[in-house]
């Protein structure tokens, strides 16, 4: 099942992943393990962080260091920043997450033909990315101005520097 591909380790390794990022200072807007559902792009389960950095200054920025943390040990060893996809806030998938309502329906109880119950957690897809209530770490967006924007990715940047040192 779907819901089997983010375990209760993986959920565990991306929040202490979510954590670390935000001791140095980078501190997303929203941060969930998603799946790709369009078969044009890519599939694979990620941690998407959506962030309004990401269009500030580019996510090669962001993605050098979300590396350079992990290479001096400002992120946890066994997760790798390769399953890691950056969002600006503005693209689709940034802009669903701000905006749609989500999760309005909960889980749903189904019968089997024995008359057993069971109760599903209601799966979401925003833009092209499915995921799980239980996935989403983080999701609270808000407006900055560019000077605050910059700073916050000064911090963040001289956060891993004091790393390398």
């Amino acid at each position: 099942m779907v819901e089997q591909l983010v375990t209760a380790e993986r959920l565990a390794a991306g929040l202490r992943y979510v954590e670390a990022l935000a001791a140095l200072g980078f501190r997303p807007d929203a941060a969930l393990w998603s799946i790709g559902v369009d078969p044009n792009e890519d599939q694979r389960v990620q941690l998407s962080l959506v962030s309004s950095l990401v269009e500030r200054v580019g996510p090669k920025k962001i993605y050098d260091l979300l590396f350079q943390a992990y290479d001096h040990a400002g992120t946890p060893a066994n997760f790798d920043p390769w399953i890691v996809g950056l969002y600006g806030a503005d693209t689709t998938f940034g802009e669903a997450m701000r905006h749609e309502p989500i999760f309005e329906f909960g889980a749903a109880t189904i019968k089997s033909e024995d008359g057993q119950e069971q109760s599903i957690e209601a799966m979401e897809i925003v833009g092209n990315r499915m995921f799980y209530k239980g996935w989403i770490y983080v999701r609270r967006f808000q407006k900055r101005d560019v000077a605050s924007e910059l700073r916050l990715v000064e911090k963040f940047k001289k956060n891993v520097d004091r790393l390398a040192a």
